[in-house]
Formats: C-alpha cells, structure tokens, sequence
C-alpha cells in the first residue's frame, strides 16, 4: 500500500473527495447479469463514477490499465471473484486517467484489504486463425467513408439499423441469429465496438473459463456474413445434447471459415492474493 500512495503522490491527490464501497444485491431475471460502469475522467460526467453488480475483475481491469479483464487471476483462493461490487465516489476536479487509477487503488486496499501482485504467466487463451478449407465470410462493398445504410431482416435474421455494424436475435428453441455488414476482424483490444463475434458472448458456456482471444488472421478488411448457432441459458452451462444446431464455439468453422486454436501465451497478469468484506463506509 505504501508504494502504492507514493506513487500516487506523484501524480497529486491519492483518494476520493468521498467513495462508497458495498457488496452488490443480487438482481432479478432477466437482469442477473447486468453491470454499469459510467462516470470518470473522460467521459461526460468527469466528477462522479457510478459503478453497479461489477465484477471484480472488471474492477482491477480499469484500476490497474489492463487490456483485459482475463488477465486478472486468482491466487490460492479462487472465490475472491465470487461477489460483485457497487461503487460510487465524487471524483476531485481536473483528475487524469492515471490519478483515477490510483485512487481507485487505494480506494480498494483501504475498503476491501486488496492484495495483489505481477506476474508474466503461460495462461489458456483462443488464437483466431482461418481454418483449412478457407475464409466463407465476404469482404464487405461498404466504403469507410460512406455512413451505413438500414439493411432489412432476410432468412429469419434481423434488420441492422442505420450506423449499425451488427444484429442478433435469440429463438425460443435456443437458436442465435448473428447478422453483421462491414465488420473488421482485426481489432484491438478484442471486445472492443466491432469485435463482437470474437466476443466471449458467442463462447460462452462452451468453456469452463473466460479466455482471452487473440486475433491471428492476418485480416485486415471488413466483412459481410450471417452466423447461426445455439447459446446456452445461462453462463457456465453447455448446450443440451439433443440441441439441433452447432453451439457457437464449433458454428464459426463451418459457416465463417474461421477456427479458435486452444493454446497458451506467456502474457502479464495480476494476481489476487486477498479480498475482504468491504470496511464501514
């Protein structure tokens, strides 16, 4: 904590003009899985942040300029990441980026006794790459240039509105409709607007672990092209056996032409060595 403060003390003040810290209540379906994170340097309300049912994860992602929030692990103790977190703080005037961040360091070892440390490890991730029998998605005739028109809904997907890369729609019988024009496969970080069907969104539940995903293509255009797969209900499921279609993790070979290679990179990471019940307030 001390290097911590010091280093702060570089950049000017090291806490919040005031911050709360409390265990996030649970939310009803459909909305179990809903998180926000508005306010901070940068954004349209610079003097307040208002984080709602974050994750811990996402939370030292920000705190500590991550690219990713699956380069933070857990230590000996797996259920550090087992609570989410609601956090409010009135943000002093004229704060940078890198002062946030360490104030919300600080914030987090005075709250909930966070200890972390730095590694550099071989962790799991998924390497895109363009399977055997070739790339089946078409590159897009949209110009960068020229705003994207409405396109409407054909063979059961959805309409993409105007300015709008992407589409999706969920079936009763489990089915996901992924429609997409002029989307880049190339992108950095992998998440970010236009990287949606690399998104853990579309994998999830087929593994046991989120991962991060690294894009190896060796594209650089944009592409037109539809996706039909099956998602589970819910996150860490798998889809029932008796499921008519591919689940989505399998779907992007065949129809997209693209592959997730299961391998391991050396990448830095943050290690959570202690979480404790957030302090009075």
């Amino acid at each position: 904590m001390a290097a911590v403060v010091l280093c702060g003390l570089a950049f000017g003040q090291v806490e919040f003009d005031a911050a709360s810290v409390r265990l996030a209540k649970p939310l009803p379906p459909p909305n179990q899985f809903r998180s926000r994170m508005s306010g901070g340097p940068g954004t349209q309300d610079p003097a307040q942040i208002y984080w709602e049912n974050v994750s811990l994860r996402s939370i030292l992602q920000r705190a500590y300029g991550l690219k990713d929030f699956r380069q933070v692990l857990a230590g000996k103790d797996p259920s550090v990441f087992a609570a989410d977190y609601d956090i409010a703080a009135n943000v002093p005037a004229g704060t940078t980026a890198e002062q946030f961040n360490v104030m919300m360091q600080h914030l987090l070892m005075e709250r909930i006794r966070l200890a972390v440390h730095r590694e550099t490890r071989p962790i799991p991730v998924y390497q895109l790459v363009i399977a055997k029998g070739g790339l089946k998605m078409k590159e897009s005739v949209e110009t960068s240039g020229k705003p994207l028109e409405a396109a409407p809904a054909a063979n059961g997907f959805p309409a993409i509105a105007a300015g709008r890369n992407a589409a999706w729609t969920r079936t009763r019988d489990g089915h996901l409709l992924f429609r997409a024009r002029a989307l880049p496969v190339s992108c950095q970080p992998v998440g970010a607007p236009g990287c949606e069907f690399m998104s853990p969104f579309l994998i999830g539940g087929i593994t046991p672990e989120p991962r991060i995903i690294e894009d190896k293509t060796g594209l650089t255009g944009r592409y037109d092209f539809t996706l039909d797969c099956m998602i589970p209900d819910k996150p860490g499921l798998t889809v029932a056996d008796d499921a008519e279609g591919p689940n989505c993790f399998e779907a992007i070979e065949p129809q997209l032409g693209l592959k997730l290679m299961d391998t391991k990179d050396p990448m830095d990471v943050l290690i959570v060595d202690r979480v404790e019940k957030p302090a009075e307030n």
